[in-house]
């Protein structure tokens, strides 16, 4: 019985990370929509359904970390959803209360959420003569983007770069939680 219900929680991880690239995409559209206005509104249900799957899609890597015995995957998809969180809370409190000013710790979020994501693309690295090219090619892809988001922290137009390598990573991570969801038995 245990094992249908990892099969399961992996399957739905798999979504979460498909229905998240989905709500991150909206954002997107949503903030770039107002750009140029005095004040771009937020909607905090969007961003609020966005971090929980992130969180549930996340937590799926958490799972194949106990699966494999990786334990750096673990500690990695645990502070990748605490500094997730922590971005969301920041921005839901600049939203309700727009004179607070958190652009220095906007930056030490963004590095400190490039330093946890390279190094969980590091932990999906070591699975990888587990579960084959996929996860080569998440924890490549997951290395990479999070580089360029660093490094958006020092050339802001390198972001559209982390954006654009976020779709395939999201989709091709969503194909590697499934495909684990085969190997539990």
């Amino acid at each position: 019985m245990r094992s249908g219900l990892e099969k399961n929680f992996l399957k739905v991880a798999a979504l979460a990370g498909i229905v998240t690239l989905l709500i991150q995409f909206t954002e997107l559209v949503f903030i770039f929509s107002w750009l140029g206005t005095a004040s771009a509104p937020r909607s905090g249900v969007v961003s609020g359904m966005g971090a929980l799957t992130y969180a549930v899609f996340i937590l799926g890597f958490w799972r194949i970390g106990g699966l494999f015995s990786n334990y750096l995957m673990r500690r990695a998809s645990i502070l990748l959803i605490a500094v997730h969180l922590a971005l969301y809370g920041s921005s839901l409190l600049i939203s309700v209360a727009p004179h607070l000013n958190f652009s220095e710790r906007g930056v030490l979020g963004v590095l400190i959420l490039g330093a946890a994501g390279i190094t969980f693309g590091i932990s999906v690295l070591r699975i990888s003569s587990r579960l084959g090219s996929l996860a080569t090619a998440v924890g490549t892809l997951e290395i990479f983007a999070d580089a360029m988001l660093i490094l958006s922290s020092l050339v802001p137009p390198v972001l559209l770069i982390f954006i654009i390598v976020n779709v395939p990573l999201y989709l091709i991570a969503s194909l590697l939680l499934w495909r684990a969801a085969g190997h539990v038995h």
